[in-house]
């Protein structure tokens, strides 16, 4: 009784969205490894439970921002962070939409066969050599997916030659499909000289069948047939971007450890923390974009550490803003080296398929002309971080004659906490910073002692991180969209049609695109950032009337915005290293808490959608809803 109430209770329940579920999982880990770090701290309780919910939250959502100083804390409670850091993963957690993709192509298959098997059953009946309809007890949409399956295999040339999406010739016999020779879909192993012959073995993931997830009338070869090019893409995808992932951060932990180790273990040990650690921690931190290091000093000590600088900016990029840009190069170079066999030509139709369709496989992969708009953006903004760094803490007074006796002084921009460093290592620490400002976190310099136009537009940069991703992701296909279940409910226009094609799109449309798009997500964001200012600012009114100047509202939006953006720079506080918020109250240590829960989920996907359809099939469920979705615009 009871379970048939809750299964009419989980009937009427609307489907999970992938945004809800990414919620969940955030604000459970949070709570969750809260605890274990607050019961983990030595002695017991010298780190409060808020303190250590702050510290999960900062970790989880990347923001970098941290209440009490690392070096103070045990082993087990930096591991952990550690692994809150990469468990938070922006690329880790859009992994989850490629396996969700693969795991739906697997059901799919599943289906059919079952439903194929039904068939064969039921053509027991029937006479010799005709087809049967479906039992009236399937489903509509199984008799409309096997039927389109029907009609594509039958719609070949008689002799069974047909030509793949990527110009590969296969033979397939007309009755695979059909019912008068059931053996070849109730076979359960494959042809294995075919299979080599046909690239399977180029692409390790279609030789494995699992039996949860796939049945033995349907193997891997028919599984190929059915799903075609863009099945073996996401098998592609499921290979490259873990190992992207893992690499990455295992060279990169390498070379930072090692280069501190080498070269500035002193600074490390006067601190208490192991160089080697201090390196493994900085270089996990610097990928996935947290900012939080075990050095009290963070990133200062290295301003003159060439190597550092550049191996952590190269993996703050790839773990962030430019990672559709690389991950879109890599298969670009991967196609390009590729020898122009038979052995590889699956494994050429899937690169194919990826860069020509990305969307359609991969929430943070774009086509070539969005990939060039994003990288172009990334370049000017941090480019512009990069210039007012030098400029403006390191400018001249200058004096302008006006005639007539006149003259007018520039005022003195001289910052002597900037000019004091060396030229060279300056130019570097300055580059280094403009990449820390929109993502990174780290700082290699004290962001109070910088000129306060600096500070301004170092929140401008902040409350605008993920914008160029967001719009570019936005900026696709709508029939790629739907495929992905991203932003379906978004009427904004597109320049490429129902097949991926790009179409003519006159400059003004992309602007008006990008026009709304920023205008949307500027009114979506801001009432949640002057709702938190306007509550802390209210809590910290008594130490606003204590110490004005720390507790200005400046400050308190500095470290609002960096929270919201999931940066993690601060203004800090004068007598400690550790962020601003570690001197604020109870109240508003949880406020900045749910504003990074809520910045780390803006701009990503409202649903991912489950009912994936195969290549070849798509037009049959989308055909009307597209055409009417044109109308409207």
């Amino acid at each position: 009784m009871d379970r048939w109430r809750w299964d009419a209770i989980k009937s009427r329940l609307p489907p999970p969205r992938f945004l809800t579920l990414h919620y969940a999982y955030f604000i459970i880990m949070c709570l969750v490894s809260s605890v274990i770090f607050w019961a983990a701290s030595t002695p017991f309780g010298s780190v409060t439970y808020v303190d250590s919910l702050f510290f999960t939250v900062s970790a989880m959502t990347l923001a970098g921002l941290n209440t009490v100083n690392l070096s103070t804390l045990n082993t087990s409670q930096q591991v952990l962070l550690w692994f809150l850091i990469m468990l938070g993963s922006t690329i880790l957690v859009s992994a989850v939409v490629v396996i969700v993709r693969r795991r739906a192509f697997e059901k799919e298959f599943a289906r059919i066969a079952i439903e194929q098997r039904q068939r064969r059953r039921a053509s027991k009946w029937s006479s010799w050599g005709h087809r049967v309809t479906l039992s009236p007890t399937l489903s509509l949409e199984s008799r409309s997916l096997a039927r389109s399956v029907e009609q594509i295999l039958s719609s070949q040339p008689e002799d069974g030659v047909r030509r793949s999406e990527v110009g590969k010739i296969e033979q397939v016999s007309s009755s695979q499909i059909y019912n008068e020779d059931p053996s070849p879909l109730t076979q359960g192993d494959g042809n294995v000289e075919d299979s080599r012959r046909n690239g399977v073995d180029a692409l390790p993931c279609l030789r494995r069948s699992r039996r949860n997830s796939t049945l033995p009338y349907l193997n891997t070869t028919k599984k190929d047939k059915l799903g075609g090019v863009e099945y073996r893409a996401i098998c592609l995808l499921s290979i490259i971007v873990p190992v992207y992932f893992v690499l990455w951060q295992f060279l990169g932990a390498i070379a930072v450890g090692a280069s501190i180790a080498l070269h500035h273990a002193s600074l490390t040990e006067r601190n208490g923390i192991d160089p080697w650690w201090t390196g493994i921690f900085f270089a996990i931190s610097a990928f996935n974009n947290s900012g939080l290091g075990v050095l009290d000093a963070n990133m200062v000590p290295f301003q003159s550490s060439t190597f550092v600088l550049i191996t952590m900016g190269l993996l703050i990029l790839s773990g962030n803003t430019c990672y559709p840009v690389f991950l879109r190069l890599i298969l670009y170079t991967m196609r390009r080296l590729l020898p122009d066999n038979d052995f590889f030509v699956d494994l050429r139709g899937a690169l194919d398929f990826l860069l020509k369709h990305p969307r359609r496989c991969y929430t943070n992969l774009f086509p070539s002309a969005h990939t060039w708009w994003l990288l172009c953006s990334v370049v000017i903004l941090n480019g512009i971080d990069w210039i007012g760094f030098e400029v403006l803490n390191v400018g001249r007074l200058k004096t302008i004659w006006l005639g007539g006796g006149v003259t007018y002084g520039i005022p003195q921009l001289n910052n002597p906490a900037v000019t004091r460093i060396a030229t060279g290592p300056r130019i570097l620490d300055g580059l280094f910073q403009a990449l820390c400002v929109r993502n990174g976190g780290f700082y290699i310099i004290s962001i109070t002692t910088l000129q306060i136009g600096t500070q301004l537009l170092y929140v401008v940069m902040m409350y605008i991180s993920a914008y160029p991703v967001v719009i570019t992701m936005r900026h696709t296909n709508v029939y790629e969209e739907r495929s992905l279940g991203i932003y379906t409910d978004d009427p904004s226009m597109t320049c490429e049609d129902i097949e991926g094609t790009p179409r003519t799109c006159s400059p003004s449309g992309r602007l008006y695109f990008v026009r709304q798009q920023l205008q949307a997500q500027l009114a979506h964001d801001l009432w949640w950032i002057v709702l938190a200012v306007v509550i802390i600012g209210i809590v910290e009114a008594g130490n606003f009337s204590r110490d004005p100047v720390t507790y200005s509202v400046f400050n308190i939006l500095f470290e609002t915005v960096s929270a919201y953006g999931c940066v993690g720079i601060t203004t800090g506080l004068p007598d400690q290293k550790y962020s601003f918020s570690g001197g604020w109250h109870t109240l508003s240590k949880l406020v900045l808490c749910a504003v990074m829960l809520r910045g780390r989920h803006r701009g990503l996907p409202v649903a991912i959608d489950r009912a994936i359809l195969l290549p070849g099939l798509e037009h049959l469920a989308t055909e009307e809803e597209e055409r009417a979705h044109k109308s409207e615009l």
